[in-house]
């Protein structure tokens, strides 16, 4: 994997990462600022000029073209790249890797602004990249209820994370989500303590191929081990690895009596800073499941560092700085729920 211009070369998954969806390039391209090739009528109306295919378009992301950068780029794909082989789109915050089921016709480089060269024309390229199918699995265990075995409360965490681009980069993943996966196996060590037996059974389910789309989740939903109707609740924890600022609650919205429990919990025993409620989302694991009508919650902390998709969410700079009073806080909701 190299990626230079005008001679510099630039540190991948530092400087740049490549789009989960690109097709792969080799080769020596001009660069074209998508500016050039672009003109804006009386009426407000983009039109563009077409390239060759020896071209990349450059894509600020503060630029105003076409509506501005989230606009612009679907009129890129849409428009077939105005016949360039692929682009470079600058962004002047952070990496953020993903990763796709899908292939682009197009080569699509994200380029830290800083790190790109204020004057530039030209870039060398060798970067493959292309759709690997692998099976995965979910993985699974309980602990069985001491008093209504046939009720289930369940317990959830994504085990997956982006891995490597190329062989020499590494997306570590430790809040997102080796955390997520540590609270599941705390949580499952506690209650598989026979003074800690349960009322109800607990589920514990490790997902994988959450990065992707929901697929662990989604296949658990379609065909499931358990009677989804039996789930008195569902808890899936994604970046819990810090906390200085409290928790989020996916769907506290919409289960109101279930979060005032947690928020009721956390006062009484002064544990995290704040517990604040967000609506619904398709942002994690309990979404296939919220969709199959059960009651759910996703929790994840705030506050702390900020590394996500990149190569800086590594262990040992991940503070895990209410870890432990999350667990306790989370027990406590578990018995609660009993």
């Amino acid at each position: 994997m190299q990626f230079s211009i005008d001679g510099k070369m630039l540190d991948a998954g530092k400087d740049y990462i490549i789009s989960g969806e690109s097709k792969g390039l080799k080769g020596k391209y001009r660069l074209v600022k998508i500016e050039s090739i672009a003109s804006k009528n009386s009426l407000g109306d983009w039109s563009y000029h077409s390239v060759s295919k020896k071209d990349l378009l450059v894509i600020d992301d503060s630029t105003l073209v076409g509506g501005g950068v989230k606009s612009l780029l679907k009129i890129i794909e849409e428009k077939k790249c105005f016949g360039a082989a692929g682009y470079i789109e600058l962004n002047s915050v952070k990496l953020t890797m993903d990763v796709s089921e899908t292939a682009s016709p197009f080569f699509h480089l994200i380029v830290l602004k800083k790190s790109f060269p204020v004057t530039k024309s030209e870039a060398v390229i060798n970067i493959q990249n292309k759709i690997i199918h692998v099976m995965t699995q979910n993985i699974i265990g309980y602990v069985k209820g001491k008093r209504m075995p046939d009720s289930f409360i369940v317990l959830t965490a994504h085990y997956d994370h982006l891995g490597e681009m190329g062989n020499s980069v590494y997306f570590p993943g430790a809040n997102d989500n080796a955390s997520g996966t540590s609270m599941l196996l705390t949580l499952c060590r506690y209650y598989a303590q026979k003074q800690n037996q349960p009322d109800y059974t607990i589920v514990f389910i490790a997902f994988s191929g959450e990065e992707a789309g929901l697929i662990g989740s989604q296949f658990f939903a379609q065909y499931p081990l358990i009677n989804l109707n039996k789930i008195k609740f569902l808890i899936n924890m994604d970046i819990v690895g810090t906390g200085e600022e409290g928790i989020k609650v996916v769907n506290a919205t919409e289960f109101p009596n279930q979060f005032s429990l947690l928020q009721n919990l956390n006062d009484e025993n002064h544990l995290l800073k704040s517990v604040q409620s967000r609506g619904k989302a398709a942002n994690s694991d309990h979404y296939p499941f919220y969709l199959k009508g059960v009651p759910d919650f996703f929790i994840y902390t705030l506050g702390g560092i900020s590394a996500y998709h990149d190569v800086y969410d590594r262990a040992e700079t991940l503070p895990l700085t209410k870890f432990n009073d999350l667990e306790i806080l989370l027990k406590k909701f578990i018995d609660g729920l009993q």
